[in-house]
């Protein structure tokens, strides 16, 4: 089974570090607001979220 705290939390590292030398990268700044919106999604968000990535 895939460990998404794990993968997310990796995910953050990795884009932490691009806008430590781009603050303008638009793809880190995209992965860091959905970190951010995340912790307000309700679970069906949540599954959603998951049907169209993993499925």
């Amino acid at each position: 089974m895939t460990d998404f705290k794990k993968v997310a939390a990796d995910g953050f590292e990795i884009n932490a570090k691009a806008l430590e030398q781009n603050p303008d990268d638009a793809v880190a700044r995209s992965y860091m607001l959905g970190v951010m919106m995340a912790k307000h999604l309700e679970e069906q968000h949540v599954q959603r979220a998951k049907r169209y990535v993993i499925d």
